[in-house]
Parts: structure tokens; sequence; C-alpha cells
């Protein structure tokens, strides 16, 4: 159980703006500080190392939240395997490494482009294979019609685990559309709703990926409901995702996309 809450709750506190001083609602990275890791290191009494701290603070925050549904119940040391797929600059690749290697759990990450298998590893691809992820790396072309394949993409995953594992949980890119209500529950709930009031928050803003986590605050304020707070995303690429065409609250600013994912450009 102790394992489970850095995936079933989220910490936040209010910093005040520099430029104005008025109070801003913010996450805060290390919500999952007090949760026990079960890697070989600390099963055997030692210390938590850098990079188990470092793995807490990655499923703290809404990465963390999005994984929530396909975790609860399986926060045990041995479980099954956890496969996902994601690109090069995957914050959701990270996550998923980062919980297999606080859970005890046998990772695989399916990454977009197999031109990139025999290159130096970017901080996001190192960090996964730090946390122990195996990476297979899958032509683009094969990477669109798995996305588009749910039989195709639970077949591929399968076959990349381990054969010591009975069971794999396959998780879609970004975590998909149950990833949405790991989101409401985790920072929408009673106690956030009261804050937001308290602050009288009339905008909340978050950056727009795979489009989950702004779908989710969509539903959150919905269901809580605060209709009156503004959905915005921004965008980290141009065409806006699958995942907000059913949430039209949400308000999408994309002129700072650079014309893909982890692009950036002197501006």
């Amino acid at each position: 159980m102790a394992a489970r809450l850095a995936f079933r709750r989220a910490l936040v506190e209010t910093v005040p703006l520099a430029s104005t001083g008025e109070p801003v609602f913010v996450l805060r990275t290390d919500a999952a500080t007090a949760a026990r890791c079960h890697c070989a290191q600390c099963a055997a009494g030692a210390r938590a190392s850098a990079l188990c701290r470092s793995a807490k603070a990655a499923v703290a925050g809404n990465k963390g939240a999005k994984l929530s549904p396909f975790l609860r119940g399986d926060g045990h040391e041995g479980g099954g395997a956890l496969a996902t797929m994601g690109g090069a600059f995957s914050n959701f690749l990270f996550a998923t490494a980062a919980a297999g290697h606080l859970l005890g759990r046998q990772t695989v990450g399916l990454v977009r482009g197999d031109e990139l298998a025999g290159k130096v590893r970017n901080p996001v691809l190192a960090g996964c294979e730090a946390f122990g992820m195996r990476l297979v790396f899958v032509p683009r072309h094969e990477f669109r019609q798995l996305r588009a394949d749910w039989p195709a993409l639970q077949r591929r995953a399968a076959a990349a685990v381990s054969a010591r594992h009975d069971t794999v949980t396959v998780i879609p890119e970004g975590g998909g559309g149950r990833s949405i209500g790991g989101v409401e529950d985790a920072f929408m709930g009673p106690w956030i709703r009261e804050a937001l009031r308290s602050l009288d928050v009339d905008t909340v803003i978050c950056p727009v990926g795979s489009g989950f986590t702004a779908a989710g605050l969509a539903s959150g304020l919905q269901r809580g409901g605060m209709q009156h707070v503004r959905a915005v995303g921004v965008a980290a690429v141009a065409a806006p995702p699958a995942a907000l065409r059913q949430h039209p609250r949400v308000e999408i600013v994309s002129e700072f996309a650079e014309g893909g994912f982890g692009r950036s450009s002197p501006r």
C-alpha cells in the first residue's frame, strides 16, 4: 500500500509570483518522497539512492496521476511487467520507467524511430535505462500503426517483455483515455477544489503533449462544479491532440509550438 501512495496523491502549495506577489497554485515535485521503494537496494535496507529519489520525484506530478489507473491493486513487488510507447523526449516513458523502478517491476518502452538505436541517448532515454527500462526502437511507420492498432500494440509489447513475466500491463502512449480519470482523482479531489475556491482561481494552465492531463483537468473542473474556471493548454506540438477533441472546454494556445515535441528555437 505504501508504495502506491506516490501514484494516488499529489501535494500542492502556493508560492508568490515574483512580479506581482500574487499567489500561484503549483504542484510540488517531492510528493512521492514518503513512498517506499521496492528496488533491490532499498529492499536490502540500504539508504535510498539518488536514483530512487529521482524516481519518486518523476511520479509525483501529472505523470504519476496518469499512471495510477494502471497500477491500482498492483503495488506489490514482483508484479507483472509494464510496457508503453512514446517519442525520444517522452516524459511519460520516463515516469513509467520510474514507476517500475519503485515497484520492482520490469518495464519496456517502445520508442519512435529505429534510427535512434545506435545513437547516444538523450537525457530522457538515458534516465529510462538508468531506471531499468528496456528500450525497443520501432520504425516510425510501424509506430504510427501501433498507435491506431491496440491488439498489435499488445502483441508487440508482450514480445519485448522477458519470458519470466506471466503478465504485462500495456499502457497507451501518454496514458490513453483511462489516464484522464487518474488526473481527475489526483488533482480535483475535494481539498484541491476548496483550495482553488479559497484562492479565487479563475484560470488553470498546463502544458499539452498527448492532451490527457488537460482533458483530466477540464473533466475535474466540470465534475467539481467549477465550470467558471478556464482550462488553458499550451501545446508542445502544432496539431491539437486527439484527446482534446472531446473536451472543447480546454482552450489551446499553439503559438509556442516549434514544429515537434521537444523542439525549440532561439525565440
